[in-house]
């Protein structure tokens, strides 16, 4: 088996998590130094008991959330889902114009990580809906303050629907409603556009 064969032969045991197989391969000596980094990279992504993979830069909390959020999309869709109602693929950052491949990356990388999730349509199996799941939820605050800061620290004006979140005093209270209703609507299963 050649150094490429063995990688493919261990990305397909590490899906299946035979860390012991992978180990075995990446050992020995025929394999190359770039097949052995790459191998121990993978060895790297952590997987969960329901099987999503995670692979962390390091184990600081910030550089964690930063893998998984830290691109500007990532956090416009959750604004979406979360604030606007948006639940179905054509919707999500229509404003700032985010192409459809990388649209449909962060949107398979959000429910990878199980902060989203998909969900046929109802009434045409063909189209999806995307919903908020708890870890979204929580982000609701980060978001908040995010949006004041924003409006305080650039040259943005504000928009129609975030003034609650623009005083510190109404804040807590809205992020507090609006957490509780979507939190309800994702026990109930409705998508955060049916209320």
């Amino acid at each position: 088996m050649d150094s490429w064969g063995k990688l493919a032969r261990i990305r397909e045991l590490r899906t299946k998590c035979h860390w012991t197989s992978c180990y075995s391969i990446a050992a020995s000596q025929q394999t190359t130094s770039l097949v052995v980094e790459t191998i121990f990279n993978l060895m790297r992504t952590e997987m969960t008991e329901d099987g999503m993979k995670k692979s962390l830069r390091s184990n600081c909390p910030i550089a964690a959330s930063l893998d998984i959020l830290g691109d500007r999309w990532s956090l416009l869709i959750l604004r979406d889902i979360l604030l606007g109602g948006t639940s179905q693929f054509g919707e999500f950052a229509s404003e700032e114009g985010i192409a459809t491949n990388i649209l449909s990356d962060r949107l398979a990388m959000l429910v990878d990580h199980g902060i989203i999730e998909r969900v046929p349509d109802d009434s045409d199996r063909r189209k999806h809906h995307y919903r908020a799941l708890q870890p979204a939820v929580e982000l609701l605050p980060v978001i908040a303050e995010l949006v004041a800061w924003g409006v305080k620290h650039t040259d943005v004006p504000e928009r129609p629907g975030f003034d609650a979140m623009l005083d510190a005093d109404t804040r807590p209270a809205y992020v507090r409603e609006r957490m509780s209703r979507l939190l309800a609507q994702m026990s109930s299963g409705e998508t955060a556009g049916e209320t």
